[in-house]
């Protein structure tokens, strides 16, 4: 099925198809009353920048784990107070691997992340990524590091 603005899924759900579609994904918190849907579910944004004055977005990102492995997955994003890097999730075998929990993973998520990737934490972490949406106003995507 194509991925549309109508697309509606939980965010460990999303599949690089999707994030080719759509760069840039919001929190369906309004729409939480309909039975199906809960604070996990995430719709995609018509844009092709991020917005200054957003919470909880999730932008897709190419990252690269600290042995060299690529990765495609999503950076949790705010940029209401200031640009904060809160998490990402790895999409891998089809699977969503919560990655970073923060700018600082703490051991015990490392070793969980490292353990469903078939690698040692060192060989995830420092992962480093790359937004595949700019910044609004920005020239370049925003790049950096989950330790």
């Amino acid at each position: 099925m194509d991925t549309t603005l109508q697309t509606r899924k939980p965010i460990d759900a999303l599949t690089s198809e999707d994030l080719e579609a759509f760069a840039i994904w919001e929190f369906a918190m309004d729409e939480e009353a309909d039975d199906a849907q809960d604070e996990t579910w995430v719709r995609p944004l018509d844009r092709a920048t991020i917005p200054r004055d957003a919470s909880s977005l999730s932008v897709a990102a190419d990252f690269v784990a600290a042995d060299g492995t690529p990765f495609v997955g999503v950076v949790a994003l705010s940029t209401d107070e200031e640009i904060a890097f809160d998490g990402a999730g790895l999409l891998a075998d089809g699977a969503y691997v919560y990655a970073a929990h923060g700018a600082k993973t703490p051991l015990r998520y490392k070793t969980s992340t490292a353990s469903e990737l078939g690698k040692p934490p060192g060989g995830i972490y420092p992962l480093r990524f790359t937004l595949r949406a700019l910044l609004e106003g920005e020239a370049a995507p925003r790049s950096g590091v989950f330790s």
